[in-house]
């Protein structure tokens, strides 16, 4: 979800070597037709074919990058998120079927497959950092990223992905680096993904560049013992669905105590009509983790509090921060051809794709093509910079010539067959996908 152009991927941010799935996991648009087993990869920005189970060939990758860095004597950093445990649930029946013959359904026990699945990989990354003399010397962080996407367990937290209460937003978080950091014990003091940064910048004695605020804090006092607690402080959540994120929609503020939610299981409804006071709730979460009881009405100075909180926060992110993505850049020297996703980087509204956001670098001859179902006559249009330019593809044709000036803006392609209205595909397929092409 991250962006799959330049200069939204891995080797435009810094990363010196990358081995990714494209779009936000293996099969989704424009990722298709792919597999979990012997999935197509993109290595450093090139197709590549790999051979076995997804999460072992990134494990697998990530432990040929540690090896070379090891031997030229040079550190590293491994960024190593996994597409498993997501949908589609695809995993060898040899992980699924224990879990099925101890009682549960058969989504449940492919998650839990592939939960174990990756289990073993860690485990292997954690035996590699020993045999290699790395443990003493290496920071591993393992952290999840959302609640469960399916119903199942949540060990009594309320909610799932999604949702902003606790079943959707807490997550494990474990921490190892043997000889400096406390073992086996739990930090029961809030924390989020935005303090891993900071964090990582204290234990590697890396300083900060002074243009980067931070808002996250440092954790380090808390891992290695120099401190039992950190100061109070209210951590901010917002969960949408869309670019345009909306006040008060799907958002949480926590404490150490107190928890403040605002028109909770309101994900996705990009036409949420707000009340004329805000829908919320407070939990105490000291005696409450599960959030089964609001007590908004015994403490309503708190509320109030957090709830002042929250607008002043969210008023800063509007004001400091663009909330549309990045621009596609189409420039040649970078990326050449590039794949227009509609799924997954167009513009929409309403539901509705409208083009892609785009800098075109350098004017001239581009080649377009895109992915159509219908294989009748008809007219391919780009609209840009205020123009519309049409050229006529016959039975089977999916490709055309445009001259394009440099520009910024909005870039919309589509094919109109001959006789018909246009069609505005709105599901996770290439449908409508394009892929441009400077020919010179």
């Amino acid at each position: 979800h991250l962006g799959d152009n330049y200069p939204m991927r891995p080797q435009d941010q810094g990363f010196t070597e990358s081995l990714i799935h494209k779009s936000g996991g293996i099969g989704q648009s424009p990722d298709q037709p792919n597999s979990y087993l012997n999935p197509k990869l993109w290595k450093n920005g090139e197709v590549f074919q790999s051979t076995g189970y997804c999460t072992d060939v990134f494990f697998d990758a990530a432990l040929e990058f540690i090896d070379r860095q090891q031997q030229a004597v040079k550190p590293f950093f491994v960024y190593l998120p996994t597409n498993a445990p997501h949908t589609p649930l695809e995993i060898a029946e040899s992980y699924w079927k224990p879990y099925q013959q101890q009682g549960l359904d058969e989504t449940t026990a492919r998650v839990y497959g592939m939960i174990t699945n990756l289990d073993e990989n860690i485990g292997k990354l954690l035996t590699h950092l020993d045999r290699s003399d790395l443990s003493e010397k290496t920071v591993v962080l393992f952290l999840g990223d959302n609640g469960p996407q399916q119903k199942r367990d949540t060990g009594g937290l309320r909610g799932r992905k999604s949702w902003i209460y606790e079943g959707g937003i807490r997550v494990p978080c474990l921490a190892q680096w043997p000889g400096h950091f406390r073992e086996g014990e739990k930090i029961n003091q809030i924390a989020a993904h935005i303090d891993l940064l900071p964090t990582l910048l204290a234990l590697t004695n890396t300083p900060r560049p002074e243009r980067l605020k931070l808002d996250g804090v440092d954790l380090s006092p808390l891992l290695t013992g120099g401190k039992e607690k950190l100061p109070e402080r209210s951590l901010f959540f917002q969960v949408h669905r869309g670019l345009r994120p909306q006040r008060y929609q799907n958002f949480a503020v926590v404490t150490e105590r107190f928890k403040l939610t605002g028109y909770p299981g309101t994900f996705g409804n990009e036409n949420l009509m707000l009340q004329a006071e805000p829908v919320l709730e407070l939990y105490d979460l000291s005696v409450d983790p599960g959030e089964r009881k609001d007590v908004l009405s015994k403490h309503p100075e708190t509320a109030k509090t957090l709830l002042e909180q929250y607008e002043a926060w969210f008023s800063e992110m509007k004001t400091t921060r663009n909330f549309e993505p990045g621009l596609i850049v189409i420039d040649r020297e970078q990326e050449n051809p590039s794949v227009l996703c509609r799924y997954q980087d167009g513009s929409f509204q309403q539901g509705v794709s409208e083009g892609w956001m785009v800098k075109i670098v350098r004017p001239g001859l581009y080649r377009v093509k895109i992915n159509r179902e219908s294989g009748k006559p008809g007219k391919l249009t780009v609209n840009w910079q205020g123009k519309a330019l049409h050229e006529f593809l016959k039975n089977g044709e999916s490709a055309a010539e445009f001259e394009l000036t440099a520009g910024a803006g909005l870039l919309d392609i589509w094919f109109q067959a001959e006789g018909e209205d246009r069609v505005y595909p709105g599901d996770n397929s290439p449908r409508g996908d394009v892929v441009i092409t400077q020919v010179k």
